[in-house]
This record gives C-alpha cells, structure tokens and sequence, in this order.
C-alpha cells in the first residue's frame, strides 16, 4: 500500500504517454504529470497518516561546471519517461527521518524510531529520501527498475558517477511532512514496506515515473537546473511560474487519518 503524489490518474498500466495525455496533478498543475510514491504510514490501530505535503526539489551541477570534464561525466536533462525505484534496500540510499516544531528541528535527526521519540503533540515527523543521479544512458527502465540508475561514488574527497552509468541526470530530494496529534501513539506508527520486527523506517523507498510537458521541462533545465537558481513553487527561473491548480496542497491534511482499505487487511 503506497500514497500517491503528482498525476491522479496513475496505476500499474501507466505508460509515459498515458500519463502526459490524461489525469490531473497535484504538482502545481497538469504541466507535470509525473507520478511520485512512497510506502503508507500506518499509525497501528488500522489508519493510514496522509501527509500534510510531499515536497520535491531537483537539482544538479550545471552544464557548463568543469567539474564534468574532470571527471568524466557528462551532464543530462531528465530523459522523457525515465522511472526508477530507489531507497531499500540500497545501502547508498541518503533516507532522514526528523521531528520539527515550524521550522526549528527538535533533537537530532536520526531513525524514524529516534525522531518519533523526540516529538509531542503539535510537532510533526519529517522524513526526506534523495534519488541517485547516475545513469547509463541507454534504459528507461529495468527488471528490477534500479538498476539503469546508480548513485555517485567517492574516491578520497571526490565524488563521480561509475563508468557504467557516466551521465548525471538531476537528483530530486522528496520530503513528506506528518502531524502529530493528541491520542497518537507513535511508537506504533510503521510504513506499510517495514517488515514485523524490522526497525520503523528501514524499508523506507520511493518511486518515480517522469511525465512533463516537453517544453516546460526543457524551459525548466535551462531557467532553473543550468543556472543552479532556488525555483521553488513551479518557478521558471525566467520570470514565469506554473499556475497552481486546485489539487496543490495548502495547510494540514483533513482528513489526517483515513481506514485502511479493506483489500490491504490480511487474514
């Protein structure tokens, strides 16, 4: 069981094209369509914990950073209708789990179970994953749909993409934001991927499947990637910005909590 974020159309027969020619978006408007997911949080007394939002941010190097040619690397757009999984189990997956009170951090980051301990009523879980940005330059997909993707290597303090998958594509961070409440009890709280007597958190994952429009993605690279610039909000970076629709998120999730779906209870 997994929560959706961008097109509210996708499903497990989605294609690139179905996806650009149909469904609408939660990413600021139907320019992107693609589609974004994660394993459910389950709060343990049979509810899913809908996220307040799930924010994403890319970046890469610019093309013209000679930071390529020393080591490389050849920098690249987002390909049309690239997917991937990434997260667990890779060992190289960066996966932050945080207790936040506005925007002060509570603690120290740490395990989800860490974090969880940190917090109280009123606060709100914060749980980050950043993709790996290397790729090999010839698949869209794989059987197992990582490996055409491969995270950065390091070699004393530099870091570069392996020789198998030479071409660096921007990396997206996505960050999901969870209240806590009264009555919570969130030492019970799991993703629906964490295996019963697995550590909270540890099979934390996600999943992307890219549908943009061709010339918004292209006009974003080259406003937005290329000149390294902070566009948040569906910002260009050339001084036009998305128009948000009214599927963009605002305030708190209501409801918060909603039943697990009867299909998904086993015996």
């Amino acid at each position: 069981m997994h929560l959706f974020f961008g097109n509210l159309s996708a499903n497990a027969n989605s294609t690139y094209e179905s996806l650009r020619t149909s469904g609408e978006s939660t990413c600021t408007n139907e320019l992107n369509r693609s589609a974004y997911w994660m394993p459910a949080l389950l709060d343990g007394r049979g509810n899913v914990i809908r996220p307040n939002y799930a924010a994403i941010y890319y970046k890469r190097r610019p093309s013209s950073d000679p930071w390529f040619k020393t080591n490389g690397n050849i920098p690249r757009d987002l390909p049309r209708g690239l997917r991937y999984v990434f997260g667990n189990p890779d060992a190289e997956a960066l996966v932050h789990f945080k207790c936040v009170n506005g925007w002060k951090v509570i603690g120290t980051p740490g395990t989800m179970t860490h974090a969880l301990q940190q917090c109280a009523a009123g606060q709100k879980l914060l749980v980050s994953i950043s993709s790996p940005k290397c790729w090999d330059g010839k698949n869209l997909d794989s059987p197992d749909h990582r490996s055409h993707m491969a995270y950065m290597q390091r070699n004393g303090g530099q870091t570069f993409c392996p020789d198998t998958h030479p071409f660096v594509l921007p990396m997206f961070t996505l960050t999901a934001e969870f209240s806590i409440e009264l009555g919570d009890v969130p030492g019970l709280w799991r993703f629906s991927s964490d295996m019963p007597g697995a550590e909270p958190g540890s099979s934390f994952h996600s999943d992307w499947f890219g549908a943009w429009e061709d010339s918004i993605l292209d006009r974003w690279h080259r406003g937005c990637i290329d000149k390294m610039l902070n566009c948040s909000d569906g910002d260009f970076g050339d001084g036009g910005a998305m128009k948000k629709n009214a599927h963009f998120p605002s305030g708190l999730a209501v409801p918060r909590l909603v039943p697990v779906p009867a299909n998904q209870i086993g015996p």
